[in-house]
């Protein structure tokens, strides 16, 4: 009943699978002859007619030849209207959004080509046993209406068959994607199950953790609030605890130390023995002369030997290590506190509130002082504006009195310039320089303590200032002496003067010396020098005759006054 595939003519590779969709050329090109109009097309009667004209076993090539478009979408746009073309053309936005509509068919038809051409795979593997010749006259009917009828008959039955076998493989296929459905779904529902069993997992982890914060939090809290208060403990501590529990950590550092040197020691001194006692040994085995002691020297030399090995094999022990400053800091919190009693915090509160009031007490004593310093320093500082001020108007005076005078002195010079000015020379000779008399001033300033008490430089006060200093200083210390005894007095005076005398000896004798000193040099500088020899006759010097000035009467007067007028300056500068 089965017609052998060869007689259909042509391989099964050489038709194209019913489940493949069709390249992108053979789609437009049906595309093309859909748009074509109805003359043009041929009718399936047509075809018909044509299959029945050739002879058995033949086949129609129109009908199984595709004709291969060779310009694909070139080809398309051929076929279309010239006219349109020109209308596309000339409308560049319209080209744009055809260009985008085939773009979007285009991926489209891509998409659904290939899950087509994987439908169609599975399928060929599904179908590899169907005969060949069944798959062609179940897809192409026109083809059994040109066979003979016994053919028609077999050819016929074979296509039920196979179409059983396809329905079965089918529903096999139907059961076995429900299963796979169904068993997915299972899995998907147990994996579900699972998530929402961890994310509850999750989140009852993620409580307790934020529960094991939450103490760990309030555990520092506490943590953080006692140490303040052992802080603070510690800083009302007496230091002789503290001194007594670093002299007792320090002995029990020191003992473990000591127990360690001594446990090092003890075993560096078995096995310092044991060789000592191996070597012996040894010795006494080489000097052996008879059997018995060579057998007993090599009984003590295992001995030792054993010995040597078991001092070697015990094992060092571990230095003592020295408490870092956390170590120090938890030894601390668990030894016992200073406090053992209540009794003993109120005796120290009791004291250090003592020590507060006192405190307080003398810084209360320290603000009054600091008050009546500031008073009496702003008493003084008033004052001595007062005096400032005084003295500055008692320097304008004096000033305007010193110009008065040098106006007159001018006059004066003018008038002693006219009659030799003799008198005016020896007047001014005679008299003590200003600046002598100023340094003079300065220095008796200074030595009554005006710089210490005043807290200012000789050279911010005028003379005038100074002197008024000295006068109330002198007044000041003879009111002084006045209240002490007159022997106290007397004995400072003698002493005073004692010491004067003592120093103006110094003085004098340290002159001596030096001048002593220069003539001894002179006498060894004349000593040693060669001897001096005349030479030539010496020059006489030119005799002058005396001369008598000739002074008027009121040049004298005019010096007497000149005289007066300086005393008088003096009297007014001091």
């Amino acid at each position: 009943m089965d017609r052998p595939s060869g007689a259909l003519g042509g391989s099964p590779t050489e038709e194209a699978n019913p489940f493949v969709l069709l390249d992108d050329e053979a789609l437009e090109h049906a595309q093309a002859q859909r748009a074509l109009p109805v003359a043009e097309k041929s009718t399936l009667s047509c075809e018909m007619q044509s299959c029945r004209a050739l002879a058995p076993g033949q086949l129609n090539p129109r009908r199984f030849t595709r004709k291969q478009p060779s310009g694909g979408l070139a080809q398309v746009a051929a076929a279309r209207p010239q006219q349109a073309r020109r209308a596309e053309l000339d409308n560049m936005a319209r080209l744009i959004a055809k260009k985008r509509e085939i773009f979007l068919v285009q991926m489209a038809l891509d998409i659904r080509s290939a899950e087509m051409r994987r439908l169609g795979d599975r399928a060929r593997q599904a179908r590899q046993t169907f005969p060949l010749a069944c798959w062609r006259f179940m897809h192409c009917p026109h083809i059994l209406l040109a066979l003979p009828t016994d053919q028609y008959e077999a050819a016929l039955s074979q296509a039920e068959g196979t179409l059983a076998e396809d329905g079965l493989a089918f529903d096999l296929f139907l059961k076995e994607s429900d299963e796979k459905v169904q068993q997915a779904m299972r899995k998907a529902d147990a994996e579900m199950r699972l998530k929402q069993e961890k994310a509850t997992e999750l989140k009852k982890l993620n409580n307790a953790l934020a529960a094991a914060q939450s103490e760990l939090r309030k555990a520092q809290e506490q943590t953080d609030e006692c140490k303040k208060y052992a802080t603070f403990l510690d800083s009302i501590t007496p230091p002789e605890w503290f001194a007594a529990q670093n002299t007792r950590h320090e002995a029990e550092w020191q003992g473990k130390l000591d127990a360690w040197n001594t446990k090092c020691q003890a075993i560096t001194d078995a096995v310092s023995a044991a060789k000592a006692a191996k070597q012996a040994a040894e010795e006494r085995y080489a000097n052996a002369r008879t059997q018995q002691q060579a057998e007993a020297a090599e009984r003590d030399g295992k001995t030792a030997s054993d010995e040597l090995k078991q001092a070697l094999q015990v094992p060092q022990p571990l230095p003592p290590i020295k408490p870092t400053e956390e170590d120090a800091w938890e030894r601390r919190m668990a030894e016992p506190m200073h406090f053992q009693d209540p009794r003993q915090l109120r005796h120290i509160f009791s004291h250090l509130e003592e020590n507060n009031l006192f405190l307080i007490q003398t810084a209360q004593e320290a603000e009054e002082a600091a008050e009546a310093a500031t008073a009496k320093l702003n008493h003084s500082i008033a004052q001595m504006d007062a005096e400032a001020a005084a003295l500055v108007q008692q320097a304008e005076a004096l000033e305007a009195a010193l110009a008065k005078r040098r106006q007159h002195c001018k006059a004066l010079k003018e008038a002693a310039a006219q009659t030799g000015g003799r008198l005016v020379q020896a007047a001014s000779t005679s008299a003590v320089p200003l600046e002598q008399l100023a340094a003079k001033i300065r220095r008796v300033w200074a030595r009554c303590g005006g710089e210490a008490d005043t807290h200012t430089s000789y050279t911010q006060m005028s003379l005038p200032a100074m002197l008024t200093a000295i006068e109330a200083r002198l007044e000041d210390t003879i009111a002084a002496a006045a209240l002490q005894p007159p022997e106290a007095v007397h004995a400072t005076e003698r002493a005073r003067e004692q010491e004067r005398r003592r120093v103006a000896r110094e003085e004098k004798a340290r002159k001596e010396r030096a001048e002593a000193e220069v003539r001894i040099k002179k006498a060894l500088e004349r000593a040693s020098a060669p001897p001096f020899k005349k030479q030539g006759k010496p020059a006489m010097p030119r005799s002058t005759l005396p001369k008598r000035a000739h002074v008027p009467a009121h040049a004298v007067q005019a010096a007497i006054d000149e005289e007066l007028e300086f005393y008088l300056q003096r009297v007014y500068l001091l």
